[in-house]
């Protein structure tokens, strides 16, 4: 899931660009499965903040997600 800027992009709080591509999330089950140390890391927590879940995620590969509570998008129409 994604927003494409149909102009140009100013800036974003989201660390997923590409271009005038903004990534809200992305998923490759492939990636995700064949990490299976993580999993089970993950798997094994019974709560976490915010703040943990980003610590987490941020170097699982196949897995792109903006956990911001709020996603801001600026661009400049064509």
């Amino acid at each position: 899931m994604a927003v494409e800027i149909q102009g140009s992009l100013v800036q974003t709080n989201s660390p997923y660009v590409e271009g005038a591509k903004v990534t809200l999330l992305e998923m490759d089950f492939s990636e995700l499965l064949s990490n299976e140390a993580k999993l089970k890391e993950m798997a094994a927590l019974k709560s976490y903040s915010l703040e943990d879940a980003k610590k987490i995620l941020k170097d699982l590969k196949g897995f792109k997600i903006n956990l911001e509570p709020e996603l801001r998008i600026e661009f400049a129409p064509r």
